[in-house]
């Protein structure tokens, strides 16, 4: 039914061409010729008959009928304007206001996005803090790391330096085999 008042606004249209009624005419004539009419411009049939009887007299429709226009060759004044609807102008369905139901939705889903955006900001602004505190501790670990790797130079520094002590030492006049004697004289030499 969202294609209703378009379908109105053509059957107003077509049925309104034939809107006064000539001799031998009447309502059921001028609806099975608006009918004709329609076929040929749209190509289905029109189908609502029944809702366009009833939505033709309603006010809603008939405010927005503009007034006609007397003809300069007419003799016979214009009666009432149509009451089928002759005239409505599909602008005017879009230019008329929302209605409170709509309004009333439009401000719930703007209140949900308010809120949405709100609720991102706080995940975001917490993402943040979390991310600054995983820095520190990365840090803090890094630090402590350092530390540990110095300590370990250190240690494996004293260990160094005590062997070389011990090969220091070392009496090389109490080696008896030659070659052995050589290679620890290397030895201290080295250290």
């Amino acid at each position: 039914m969202s294609n209703l008042p378009n379908t109105i606004n053509l059957e107003a249209d077509t049925s309104g061409k034939m809107c006064s009624n000539s001799s031998g005419t009447n309502n059921e004539w001028n609806e099975t010729k608006a009918d004709e009419v329609y076929f040929i411009e749209t190509k289905t049939k029109f189908n609502l008959h029944h809702c366009f009887r009833i939505l033709a007299r309603h006010p809603k429709w008939k405010s927005s009928v503009p007034a006609k226009k007397k003809e300069s060759n007419s003799k016979v004044a214009a009666s009432a304007p149509n009451p089928i609807g002759e005239g409505i102008d599909e602008e005017k369905f879009s230019a008329r206001s929302a209605g409170r139901k709509f309004t009333k939705e439009q401000e719930a889903t703007k209140r949900k996005q308010e809120k949405n955006v709100e609720r991102l900001i706080a995940l975001h602004s917490e993402s943040i803090a979390k991310g600054d505190e995983r820095k520190k501790l990365l840090k803090k670990t890094m630090e402590s790391n350092v530390l540990v790797v110095n300590a370990i130079r250190e240690t494996n520094a004293v260990l160094q330096r005590t062997q070389d002590i011990k090969v220091l030492l070392i009496n090389t006049s109490l080696i008896a085999d030659p070659v052995s004697r050589q290679m620890m004289l290397d030895l201290k030499k080295e250290v």
